[in-house]
């Protein structure tokens, strides 16, 4: 969730904030439509993600998803740079605003809850659960007060490149860090955590 946040997926998918962001990201179509689009595609790429994350993992779909971010982010970063507004490639603006939203709603949106269940240890999970959407709200609530002044205070190019970075450790979270949970029994992840704490002691012991 923090990835989902810190990239600013959510605002993105806001209604009152993603008409504000259509604004400011210069797509040419009217933002209100924009809008509604974005709403269907938040309802299928979620149906898609149920099937997806099944079929092929919560690995890749979250590897997938978070490089479609970073690829759409540095688009929109271009679009911002160049003067693309008043020429026949003013469209690009919308595509990748678009696009951006494609990849984050089944990996960074729809991922972490799912996964919730599946990672976390039997005995605190509803403890831990209850604690992971208290943080996520807590996070909700943040980023939408500051998302209005940092784009005002810092500009659109600043904070789009920070979503693109937080896009690039989401990559590298997904490949390094995140779990592969799909075929897996809940006792199955208890013992990858178990294993994954003793080499970390094990490699700490022996460089102190």
């Amino acid at each position: 969730k923090f990835l989902c946040h810190s990239t600013a997926l959510r605002h993105f998918l806001d209604f009152h904030l993603r008409c504000q962001i259509f604004s400011w990201s210069g797509v040419t179509i009217d933002e209100f439509f924009s809008a509604v689009i974005m709403g269907v595609i938040r309802i299928m790429m979620t149906f898609f993600a149920s099937f997806a994350t099944d079929k092929y993992g919560r690995r890749p779909i979250a590897i997938l998803s978070c490089t479609g971010m970073f690829i759409a982010m540095i688009g929109l970063v271009i679009c911002q740079l160049l003067p693309l507004q008043d020429s026949s490639f003013s469209w690009l603006s919308t595509v990748f605003l678009f696009g951006y939203c494609v990849f984050g709603v089944p990996g960074a949106l729809t991922l972490p809850f799912a996964m919730m269940v599946e990672v976390y240890p039997q005995k605190i999970r509803s403890f831990l659960i209850g604690l992971t959407i208290f943080v996520c709200f807590a996070l909700v609530f943040c980023t939408m007060k500051s998302f209005a002044f940092c784009i005002v205070y810092f500009g659109n190019v600043a904070m789009f490149s920070f979503y693109a970075f937080i896009s690039v450790l989401g990559i590298l979270f997904s490949i390094y860090i995140l779990p592969e949970t799909k075929g897996k029994t809940p006792q199955d992840m208890e013992n990858y955590f178990k294993n994954s704490w003793m080499k970390f002691l094990q490699i700490t012991s022996k460089k102190i």
